[in-house]
């Protein structure tokens, strides 16, 4: 979604925005830089 970034995913699905580098880890195949996100782009969270 437009204007997502990894500590708005990680409050929404984690209710802790520190939880951002989980999100990165695990998709460190998809993200080269973690301040920005493709459009579309879909995330393990998990």
């Amino acid at each position: 979604m437009k204007g997502d970034n990894l500590w708005k995913i990680a409050t929404t699905y984690f209710k802790d925005g520190y939880q951002w580098k989980k999100i990165w880890e695990l998709n460190r195949d998809k993200i080269i830089n973690p301040n920005r996100l493709e459009i579309g782009m879909t995330l393990r969270l998990r």
